[in-house]
């Protein structure tokens, strides 16, 4: 499927819509935003899939992107050094439990 076609497919499933080739902004308020888009596919399978890629950080015409307007929520993943730290500490636990049980049991 080329490029064009995966784009009327979008249209005719709903997931974009035809509209003006102008911003809608009204007292700051964005009403509309544009997603530039790009193609990208794959030639090494039999198939050729191709696939729509979104740019959410290209700035339009009014300097902003999607990404600067839209709202950061909280972060979801969690803090890598943590996670690993945390890994860590489980780990030490453990082998104090096994030296523990070691100990315990060559004593009986």
């Amino acid at each position: 499927m080329e490029y064009d076609g995966v784009l009327v497919e979008y249209l005719h499933l709903d997931h974009m819509e035809e509209v003006s080739p102008c911003e809608k902004i009204i007292k700051d308020k964005y009403y509309s935003f544009y997603l530039p888009t790009s193609c990208s596919s794959k030639t090494k399978q039999k198939a050729t899939k191709v696939r729509v890629v979104f740019n959410a950080s290209r700035s339009t015409s009014s300097r902003n992107s999607l990404n600067d307007i839209l709202f950061t929520g909280p972060t979801l993943q969690p803090d890598l050094v943590l996670l690993i730290l945390n890994f860590a500490f489980i780990q030490i636990r453990i082998q104090r439990k096994r030296r523990k049980n070691v100990q315990t049991n060559s004593r009986t």
